[in-house]
């Protein structure tokens, strides 16, 4: 019986039952029915396999990117531009140049850099005409924006020219054209365009962005989904774009794992208590209903806030859910457990209620976790510290190299990519600064901070930095430098992290104040563990008065932007744990995971959440040391572009207030 399946199984062409009489005609015709199920010599003959019918379609390649087709096809590469070879071409019109007999439009589709564009020369009889009632009107219309179209700094030249058109800014178009060299000084190549055809008009009497350079930051901002076809804004997606993939290959590059984390979570890493609870549509109509009813109760007393939680959270079996604040805690349960070294870039949400230039109520963090630290060293900083600080600063030079460049890399004819990616940072620093020369001094410096070749980033503690600015604060008698004061055991304040990165740099011995050096990124560690999250490990003896320890951690400040990253040496001996968690109001208590979970709603601590999980099992099944930092994903594209609001580094900022998109 086996022997006549496998024959059975050999003979068949097609896969189809042999109990269907409909397959019958398509087995060999040499060879019959009988003859596939006897043991014949016949039956071992090789039987020849036809082929069956492929239904596999085509696939239908992507049409080339504006930058994939310049790229290729460059007067200085022999034999790249082919004499007659036509190209289709998509893209949006930027703005148009129309004379007599030929028009000339600027063309972009967001891959090329900075305000780099295809020129396509094209008939101007080619051009879509408007009719006659709205053409004295399109006039009037152009004719303004090509008045400004010159407009450079804030980072648009978008307008514009001529008469009788419909073409105007924001149209896409396909175009088919021979790429010849180009005889104007602007552009390498252009495209001698053969036909014209508009794929989407753009109403130039309602186009909020017809003239670009005439709007604020705020109002292009409140145009979030249409801002990315802004020179400027175009410019900065294309570099977080490149700071992250700079992040993602240095992990990449030395064993990292990436971990993707939940978004969803019983827990708050910080403590603060800045967080959005999710709160089911069903529970929310319940305890509305049941709060109608209780009204019309004389009788009824006010419904305890512990019950109102526990009626919010029915869809979690009473159990308080929020939006994560930080992936940290899951990474290091699988970093001190089971992988040495894990990273994640996810969104974080916090409750925070600050609309300043620096904070967003949904960001993205890029969080990396390493074991193996020798956390007992004694030194400050310690070992395991530094090992920490190392990793964070590595990555980080990596994300600026990738995105803007380094003084000893040394360009790579093939490597475009790179080539571009600096000239989005040349134009953007050079767009938001005061003039051009100080554009090229940030972005200079920002190519020595990203060199490998150079020296650590400094590395001073927290009670230098509280001296120094101590000093600074008081050094006219006459009137305090600061409006907070520095004290000891409070935290820095932006004044404090900007002075300290960009214009005084604490490492350095200067008592004169009125000329000042050159500042830097700059590591702060061991603060006061007052001011710093319960997971931090306490460094020396744990015993002392709260008031008195440090913990093993560290900011990195960075100029203009401030904290940049944060991270620490995390505490692994689960009883001084369990003393900072109770602290911050931490429930640590819960029942054997074998008897159940315990109720995480306790009537003196309503909102307490419970993080047994991490205080007791991570410590109790062979925890390593580890420790690890998160850098804020906005606050690098802002320093590394030169952006002043990190609500300008997201596509759709979310801060307090209503949400639009």
């Amino acid at each position: 019986m086996s022997l006549y399946a496998v024959r059975i199984a050999q003979g068949t062409l097609v896969r189809s039952s042999l109990r269907s009489s409909s397959c019958a005609h398509r087995l060999p015709v040499t060879l019959g029915l009988s003859a596939l199920i006897s043991p014949s010599s016949a039956a071992r003959t090789p039987v020849k396999h036809a082929r069956p019918h492929s239904t596999a379609t085509k696939t239908e390649p992507l049409p080339p990117t504006l930058r994939e087709l310049l790229r290729s096809h460059s007067k200085d590469s022999p034999g790249s531009i082919v004499e007659g070879q036509k190209h289709r071409v998509h893209a949006w019109v930027r703005f148009v140049r129309s004379h007599r007999k030929v028009s000339f439009l600027a063309l972009t589709d967001g891959t090329l850099p900075a305000d780099e564009v295809l020129q396509a020369v094209v008939p101007t009889e080619m051009l879509p005409q408007a009719s006659p009632s709205s053409s004295t009107a399109e006039a009037a219309t152009t004719s303004s924006e090509s008045k400004s179209n010159t407009a450079r700094r804030d980072g648009h030249r978008d307008g514009s020219h001529g008469t009788g058109t419909t073409l105007g800014p924001g149209t896409a178009v396909r175009l088919v054209g021979e790429l010849v060299p180009s005889k104007g000084s602007g552009q390498a190549v252009e495209l001698k365009v053969e036909s014209l055809e508009v794929l989407g008009r753009c109403e130039a009497g309602t186009y909020p962005l017809a003239m670009p350079q005439q709007l604020t930051s705020e109002t292009v901002r409140r145009l979030a989904h249409l801002r990315a076809r802004t020179l400027r804004f175009a410019a900065v997606l294309r570099s977080r774009h490149a700071l992250l993939r700079g992040l993602e290959n240095y992990f990449d590059g030395h064993d990292f794992l990436r971990v993707t984390t939940p978004i969803m979570t019983s827990s708050d890493c910080e403590g603060a208590g800045e967080v959005f609870q999710v709160i089911a549509d069903s529970d929310a109509a319940q305890v509305f209903a049941g709060q109608l009813s209780r009204e019309g109760q004389e009788s009824s007393g006010p419904i305890s806030a512990v019950q109102i939680a526990k009626d919010l959270s029915g869809f979690f079996s009473s159990c308080s859910t929020y939006l994560t604040v930080s992936s940290q805690l899951h990474l290091e349960a699988i970093t001190a457990l089971a992988h040495p070294r894990t990273y994640t870039i996810a969104p974080a949400f916090r409750a925070e209620g600050s609309a300043t230039s620096r904070h967003l109520s949904e960001f993205w963090m890029c969080e990396a976790e390493v074991a193996w630290i020798d956390a007992n060293d004694t030194a400050t900083p310690s070992k395991a510290l530094e090992q920490t600080m190392s990793v964070c600063e590595a990555s980080v030079k990596a994300a600026l190299r990738t995105a803007v460049g380094s003084t000893s890399a040394s360009p790579s004819p093939s490597s475009s990519d790179n080539g571009d990616r600096t000239r989005d940072s040349d134009f953007l620093h050079d767009a938001s600064s005061r003039t051009s020369d100080d554009g090229k001094i940030e972005v200079d410096s920002l190519r020595h901070y990203a060199d490998e070749d150079t020296a650590p980033w400094p590395r001073i503690t927290y009670a230098q930095a509280i001296e120094r600015l101590q000093q600074r604060h008081r050094a006219d008698p006459s009137s305090a430098f600061f409006s907070i004061d520095p004290v000891w055991g409070q935290g820095l304040a932006s004044e404090h992290e900007r002075w300290l990165a960009s214009e005084h740099g604490p490492w350095q011995d200067r008592s004169d104040f009125s000329q000042a050096p050159k500042g830097g990124p700059v590591f702060v560690t061991d603060f006061p563990a007052e001011v710093k999250a319960f997971y931090m490990r306490v460094n020396g003896d744990s015993s002392k008065a709260s008031s008195d320890r440090t913990v093993a951690c560290f900011d990195l400040l960075v100029p203009r932007v401030g904290e940049l990253a944060g991270g620490s040496v995390r505490e692994e001996r689960e009883d001084v744990l369990r003393a900072r968690m109770q602290e911050y109001g931490l429930s640590t208590h819960s029942k054997d995971p074998a008897e159940g979970e315990g109720d995480p709603f306790q009537e003196k601590q309503p909102v307490a959440r419970n993080m047994d999980w991490y205080a007791r099992d991570l410590r109790r099944y062979g925890c390593a040391p580890h420790g690890g930092f998160g850098i804020g994903v906005e606050r690098l594209v802002s320093w590394a572009t030169g952006t002043e609001s990190v609500r300008d580094c997201i596509t759709y900022p979310r801060t307090t207030g209503a949400v639009r998109f």
